[in-house]
């Protein structure tokens, strides 16, 4: 777990529900059909999908299924591009419609429904596609239009490519969505064999014969390929919730009244007309048709139709159904959603990836999985019938179906919310005194109050809907375990029943509609929420810690710290970012917990007392104000959360937050929200907040680092002043050395972990103890020179000093700040010979930059009179002098002059490019703080000058071209410190360690294993990790430092940050079955064109040599039909077998044991591949990784490769 986790409670009891609610609802019976379908044996497996029916009806399926993703993509993109990038009337509504696929049930939409039904899965396209379009910056678009780019290459080459993790991400879930489907398909399909028999009927088929092997192997084949899209899809998250989509009008009036972002009006006036076509012809007429059929025979029919006791039992029953289903899923949604958003720990994708499950799993299947487990011959079927218990054809079974239906929907609305939250207002409300109980109900709950909701809606929605499913573990009993879509299904099969159906389709319809206003009205008052953000008694007590020791991984966060806070003061902790000071915070308040050492508060051990005990204040950097409450509410919620029995009542709390908002200068604001605040009045209500629980020490973590220089220049002058009234004991972190100066009684500076120095501002100014603190605080000049008895050599110049110096003869360094040097137009004794710069006059202040003879910058400051006099000119040789010959301040050499920038710093801008730019994520892979991250990255750009990344608010968008150019110098730069422990490592432990490869499944299915044999046979130590990717993301892998080493036959060598080394030389072969006409053939006669008369089934782009197989046909000028590409070509060969098409691939992909159905032809009309080694420059191998290469191609010249790795350079 990462730090964050410390204090918030509820870990061990929230991981250990979401794991036994997803074993009993999802894992279980998912495993039930698995087994199911081997108990037959690879040979009856083989039999059962041979069948010709089958394959059909698997085909159908498929076909069908990626129809609808292509409308998804085509059409969703088409609608999400309108909604964000014009302004139109009525798109409020527009927009809430969009998702009526997804609350219309199956039972009710028809076929029309089954194509377009994914497009309304909340969590797929739309809203995956319009955040992307909200989040992209303008800037993107007018800089390709200023380099000349037209508005087709803009979209085309910009923003398709940065939309395209959405669109993969759309496609998937539609088209596992679409596979599975059967609620629509039922009432149009007609169940004709060969013809409109699609897979999910064909299940339903096998277990009316009572062929639960059939049907499962069915159902395997299903979830398979199901699966394989699912979990294939793009990883695409997003930082807020995916469910509230943000109102986009602005940001549409922005891009249209700018040039490079305005499409010509005829443009925008077609894709407008065309999605208005397909949003009334697709979407709206199939709901206006079902009313128009309801009340066809008259209002008579129509409520006589409603008030019969089969619909009245379906509409209790389907009722009851989402009763027990939504509040189920509801708790599992909250408590996974805390589990996954507030924590860190192993296998949390694994755990989210199972609670999305359900959304790739067929509704039919679900059911089959019960009838498995619950049924006369499932797992404990024998079991309930002798002890005369009904699951299977009764009530029971109807719920657990549906709760395994609905499963993700709650969690997977509040699971983004919660991480975009954070963890700061909870642990702000634990140092208040608040039980982990009352953390949970008065902060957590009511900042996700929308999230919930809405997650509440579409389960309900979902639930209420839900046919497939049911339909298999209903039995339909009429007027039993009919739900309202199975009686509709009932009725509309009935020949004088008709209107009835559409009559009682009507309540299903109606509560769609019911479910967009719910949710237009929860996106509104997020909106409206989000919105109102944008506008808008002494205590004493001593502290020591001692001998305190904290790590982070290998990363030493602080090394023995013993130290003794001065009762009743203001002490700095001082420091770079990375030093240690905030987690010395932290440990302090209990927020974080030390591995060595103890903190002693009020002469007591506190280092196990838990954060509630401890009796401490603490102000967030960022303020952790509830944003729910109003400041009033802020204030007194420490004291409304203590236990009774010291619990004020409210007339006293109300006494006491009156009298602190009054002290804050802030008392007319106290029904004010947080949001309706400007950054230093929610500084100051953080501080009230804290003091309101009568803190013994006062806690601050960079209270001003968010704010401006204005009014961070007031606030601590208000700060110092209020300490001076209170005397609190009061420690603040703060990385500002100014800030430390102006407000701290004792200042401790730190850096790396360790104590530099302790003392009050004057002392560790004017007489710091190690270089780093002269260098540290303040402006400082540097000179490095040669020391012998008390005389400093620099360059030509030599400078004595006084006899009472104390320092050790040899190299030294000395230091003296711009106030202690004089301008001299004569050489004199101690005077240092310089050229004359130039003169910098700012605020009434002059700084002089002289620089001398080694060409060191020297600064001076003068006196405006003393400049004003003297006049130096540019180029004139002047010397420089100390004031008083006392004030250098020399050390040897051996110490070392810190700078601000450090590894860490270079790591978290690594880091932060790799997590796409989201800090929650970066301070997790680095095992640090989310506030430390931002931190580290503020100092660096306040170091340097510049800025680093593209912001939007406090989001990170990009990299700037500064930052840019720093990225490469970064990774070159932590490519040699990880070389360097590389060499050692390779000293040290010359045979054991890890080596990652990442290759092809072609590579790693046909070539390597026997190279893999031989090479841990040789070195048995070595730890080998195989991983199997596209030849693109291959070079990805490489040039992130994922692997060490990559094979592959295509994108290896384009890389220009790659060097590679061939090898082998490959041909492409023709696959086809045993019986297939090109067999009869001699090799020699088949061509070009003679191939392209056939479908083609050959790898997907970018995979083993496909560039040459479409080159090849594009010469002969052959169109030739690709009816399926494939990753590897173990998938081709399957499907030749099926009889689909004539595969092409690698000629060392045929295994004559196990492709014994096939015949492999070899041919030379795609010529000559070529497979090739590659590894990223500037990564040094240990050296068992050359010897893997050397096994893989024994001419490899490893020294050259070497050289490639890392040239001299």
């Amino acid at each position: 777990m990462s730090q964050r986790s410390r204090v918030l409670p509820g870990f061990g009891l929230s991981l250990g529900f979401t794991l036994a609610y997803l074993s009993l609802i999802v894992l279980i019976p998912l495993s039930a059909v698995f087994i199911k379908s081997l108990g037959v044996g690879w040979d009856g497996l083989w039999e059962i999908l041979s069948s010709e029916r089958i394959l059909k009806s698997l085909q159908l399926s498929f076909t069908t299924a990626l129809i609808a993703a292509l409308i998804n993509v085509i059409f969703g993109f088409l609608l999400a591009w309108c909604l964000v990038r014009y302004s139109f009337p009525g798109k409020r509504i527009v927009d809430a419609l969009v998702d009526l696929p997804f609350a219309l049930p199956t039972a009710v939409a028809g076929w029309i429904g089954h194509l377009l039904e994914p497009l309304g899965i909340k969590i797929a396209y739309t809203s995956l596609v319009q955040p992307v379009l909200s989040d992209l910056e303008t800037e993107l678009e007018e800089a390709a239009s200023a380099l000349g780019a037209n508005r087709f290459q803009i979209v085309t080459r910009i923003i398709l490519p940065i939309l395209f993790p959405a669109l993969l991400t759309g496609f998937a879930l539609a088209f596992a969505r679409g596979v599975g489907e059967y609620g629509s398909v039922i009432f149009i399909a007609g169940n004709i064999p060969y013809e409109t028999e699609i897979a999910p009927l064909m299940i339903i088929t096998r277990l009316e014969e009572y062929d639960y092997a059939g049907a499962t192997t069915i159902a395997v084949v299903m979830l398979v390929i199901s699966f394989f899209i699912f979990l294939g899809k793009s990883p695409y998250r997003e930082n807020r919730t995916m469910s509230l989509n943000t109102n986009s009008n602005a940001l549409a009036e922005k891009l249209q009244s700018r040039d490079a972002t305005r499409e010509p009006a005829w443009v925008r006036n077609t894709l407008l007309i065309i999605g208005l076509i397909f949003f009334l012809g697709c979407l709206i007429l199939p709901l206006v048709l079902i009313f128009v059929e309801a009340f066809k025979q008259g209002i008579q029919v129509y409520f006589a139709s409603l008030v019969d006791p089969y619909t009245l039992s379906a509409v209790k029953l389907t009722l009851l159904t989402a009763a027990i289903a939504v509040p189920l899923n509801v708790i599992f949604g909250v408590t996974a959603a805390w589990c996954v958003a507030k924590f860190n720990f192993r296998g949390k994708s694994f755990l989210t990836t199972i609670i999305d499950t359900p959304f790739s799993v067929s509704p039919v299947i679900a059911g089959l999985m019960l009838v498995l487990i619950f049924g006369s011959q499932g797992w404990i079927g024998s079991w309930l019938i002798e002890h005369d218990i009904k699951i299977l054809y009764a009530t029971p079974a109807i719920i657990l179906a549906t709760v395994f239906i609905t499963v993700p929907f709650v969690a997977r609305e509040l699971i983004p919310l919660m991480e975009a939250q954070g963890t700061e207002e909870e642990e702000a409300a634990i140092v208040l005194g608040a039980s982990g109980w009352q953390t949970f109900w008065k902060i957590t709950i009511p900042n996700i109050k929308w999230g919930l909701i809405y997650g509440v809606i579409l389960c309900n929605a979902r639930a209420m809907g839900e046919f497939g499913a049911v339909s298999v573990v209903s039995g339909h009993i009429r007027g039993e375990t009919n739900t309202l879509p199975l009686h509709i299904e009932i009725l509309y099969n009935e020949p004088n029943s008709i209107s009835a159906a559409f009559a009682v389709s009507t309540l299903l319809a109606f509560l769609a509609i019911i479910t967009l206003i719910l949710k237009t009205w929860v996106e509104y008052r997020q909106e409206k929420q989000d919105r109102e953000s944008k506008e808008s008694t002494e205590l004493h007590m001593s502290i020591q810690v001692k001998n305190i020791e904290k790590n982070f991984g290998a990363f030493h966060a602080l090394k023995n710290i013993s130290l003794d806070f001065p009762e009743g003061q203001l002490v700095a902790l001082l420091g770079p970012s990375g030093c240690g000071k905030t987690t010395l915070l932290r440990i302090i308040a209990g927020l974080e917990s030390t591995d060595r050492g103890q903190v002693i508060l009020e002469g007591t051990d506190a280092t196990n007392i838990h954060v509630r005990e401890r009796q401490v204040g603490f102000v967030f950097q960022h303020y952790a104000l509830f944003r729910h409450m109003t400041v009033y509410d802020n204030v007194a919620f420490g004291l409304r959360v203590r236990p009774k029995a010291t619990r004020p009542n409210e007339t006293e709390i109300k006494k006491r937050v009156t009298r602190l908002l009054d002290l804050v200068q802030l008392g007319f604001l106290a029904d004010r929200y947080p949001a309706q605040l400007s950054g230093g009045q929610r500084q100051r209500i953080a501080l009230a907040r804290a003091l309101a629980v009568e803190p013994r020490v006062l806690l601050l973590d960079e209270p001003f680092g968010a704010l401006d220089a204005k009014v961070r220049k007031e606030l601590r002058r208000w700060l110092r002043t209020l300490h001076d009234e209170l005397h609190i004991t009061s420690i603040f972190v703060t990385h500002d050395q100014e800030e430390a100066l102006e407000v701290a009684d004792q200042i401790v500076v730190m850096n790396k972990g360790d104590i530099e120095q302790i003392g009050s501002p004057r002392e560790v100014y004017e007489k710091p103890a190690t270089p780093f603190v002269f260098d540290f605080l303040g402006q400082a000049n540097r000179f490095e020179g040669e020391n012998h008895q008390g005389i400093i050599q620099i360059g030509e110049d030599r400078i004595q000093l006084p006899s009472a110096t104390q320092t050790a003869n040899g190299k030294v360094i000395a230091f003296a700040r711009p106030n202690e040097l004089k301008i001299h137009t004569q050489p004199t004794e101690n005077t240092i010979q310089a050229t004359f710069l130039r003169e910098l006059w700012i605020a009434g202040k002059v700084m002089a930059e002289l620089q001398d003879r080694q060409g060191q910058l020297i600064e001076i400051a003068l006196n405006p009179d003393e400049a004003k006099l003297h006049q130096y000119r540019p180029n004139q040789t002047v010397w420089s002098r100390n004031r008083r010959q006392d004030e250098y301040y020399p050390y040897s050499s051996t110490f070392e002059v810190s700078n601000i920038m450090n590894f860490q710093q270079l790591r978290i801008i690594r880091e932060t490019v790799r997590q796409n730019y989201n800090l929650t994520e970066a301070s997790a892979a680095l095992y640090t703080s989310q506030s430390g991250v931002s931190k580290h990255i503020k100092d660096l750009e306040d170091e340097l000058g510049v800025q680093l990344f593209v912001r939007k608010g406090k989001r990170l968008l990009g990299l700037t071209e500064p930052g840019q150019a720093l990225l490469s110098i970064v990774e070159r730069m932590l490519i040699d410190a990880d070389n360097i422990k590389r060499l050692a490592d390779d000293f040290n432990k010359v045979d054991e360690g890890t080596l990652t490869i990442a290759t092809t499944h072609t590579q790693a299915r046909y070539v390597l294993p026997p190279i893999v044999n031989l090479f841990k046979k040789a070195f048995p130590k070595v730890h080998l990790i195989l991983q199997q990717a596209s030849p693109v993301e291959i070079s990805e892998m490489l040039l992130l430092g994922l692997a060490d080493i990559g094979i592959a036959t295509e994108s290896l060598t384009t890389e220009d940050n790659l060097g590679s080394v061939s090898f082998y030389n490959w041909k492409h072969s023709i696959i086809t079955p045993q019986d297939h006409p090109l067999t009869k053939l001699n090799p020699k006669e088949i061509t070009l064109e003679k191939l392209a008369e056939f479908p083609i089934i050959t790898y997907h782009g970018g995979f083993t040599g496909r560039s040459k197989i479409d080159k090849a046909f594009e010469d002969a000028n052959l169109d030739v039909d690709i009816v399926m590409s494939a990753l590897d070509a173990d998938v081709i060969k399957t499907y030749v077998e099926l009889g689909m098409g004539v595969g092409i691939v690698n000629d060392v992909a045929y295994d004559t044991e196990r492709d014994k159905r096939l015949k492999q032809i070899d041919t030379d009309i795609f010529g000559l591949n070529t497979t090739w080694i590659a590894v990223r420059k500037g990564h040094l191998l240990r050296g068992y990784g050359y010897e893997f290469i050397s096994l893989c191609s024994p001419e490899a010249d490893i020294k050259a490769l070497k050289k490639i790795a890392y040239p001299d350079d």
